[in-house]
């Protein structure tokens, strides 16, 4: 996509960066929200580990960092080291 059809949406930099922002923030409330309810009367332990967990993977999902091969490879070590035991 070029830059002329972004600024077809958006007047500046500024009103696309908001927008991206919001559509990132947006999606990360909706699984911590979603994980707290399903958490909901389990052992502190096990609700912070899911907690954190969906909190990362949802804040690394758009991430465009590195190659998908290393992303992948440090997500299950993420996950490895985040689970209780």
């Amino acid at each position: 996509m070029s830059v002329g059809t972004l600024y077809q949406y958006y007047p500046d930099k500024s009103a696309l960066l908001q927008a991206a922002l919001k559509r990132h923030l947006d999606e990360v409330t909706e699984v911590v929200e979603r994980v707290c309810r399903e958490q909901e009367g389990k052992t502190l332990a096990l609700m912070a580990t899911a907690l954190v967990t969906s909190f990362l993977e949802s804040k690394m999902r758009n991430s465009k960092m590195g190659d998908g091969e290393n992303d992948r490879a440090g997500d299950r070590d993420m996950k490895a080291r985040l689970q209780p035991g």
